[in-house]
């Protein structure tokens, strides 16, 4: 027989793992009791004021200006009225002062002195008497004096003219006629009219003269045109 080998075999033991379950535990709330603290406040008579109340009394229109009238505020109004017053005057009167100083210097002649000078009461225009150092010409019939400027145009402000029967020379016409000394009221408006009177800044001497016998075509002419300064 043949021998058998008996073999054993040996099984480890097997470990039976244990799970432990975490609890937690939960302390034990504390109730609180709710304390409810009533105050009562005691309000003594004696303690509690009494309150007027006014009544609103209505004020008339008329009180309204007594008071307005008897205060000092109507004296300053008025002081105030009367310096706006003042001013207005002051410019307006200022504005209407005007005074211009003119002359005239180049190759055929000068021009001394022009004046002009205008206020609310009177008008004046001066002139001093120009001297021609030009071509002589003679001329029987001639314009001279000052114009202003109205365009392209010259408009006869202070004009002399004349005709003769005989030629005179232009140097003698100049010297004798373009000597102006002229003054007027403001309400007369003869020469200084509303027209003029914003252009007088702009004046010429002129001399348009005629070198024809009994004709009235101009056909040689002198202009002087003035330089002024504005003084006022």
């Amino acid at each position: 027989m043949e021998n058998k080998k008996e073999t054993k075999t040996t099984k480890k033991p097997v470990e039976k793992k244990t799970t432990v379950k975490k609890t937690t535990v939960k302390k034990p709330v504390k109730k609180t009791a709710e304390k409810t603290i009533s105050t009562k406040v005691e309000v003594k008579k004696e303690d509690i004021k009494k309150v007027e109340i006014k009544k609103v009394e209505k004020v008339s229109f008329k009180d309204k200006l007594k008071k307005f009238f008897n205060s000092p505020q109507p004296l300053f109004v008025v002081f105030i009225i009367i310096i706006l017053g003042l001013l207005f005057y002051n410019v307006q009167y200022s504005k209407h002062d005007t005074i211009y100083i003119g002359q005239y210097e180049g190759d055929n002649g000068s021009i001394g002195t022009i004046h002009i000078f205008t206020n609310h009461k009177i008008n004046m225009f001066y002139a001093t008497a120009a001297s021609y150092t030009g071509e002589d010409k003679q001329l029987y019939g001639y314009d001279i004096g000052y114009y202003y400027e109205e365009g392209e145009e010259l408009v006869p402000f202070a004009v002399r003219s004349g005709k003769m029967d005989t030629a005179v020379s232009i140097k003698q016409i100049i010297a004798e006629n373009s000597y102006f000394n002229i003054s007027e009221l403001t309400s007369s408006k003869s020469r200084f009219t509303e027209n003029a009177m914003k252009k007088l800044d702009k004046l010429h001497f002129v001399v348009y003269g005629a070198t024809q016998k009994d004709s009235d075509l101009v056909d040689y002419v002198v202009d002087f045109p003035i330089e002024f300064d504005h003084i006022v």
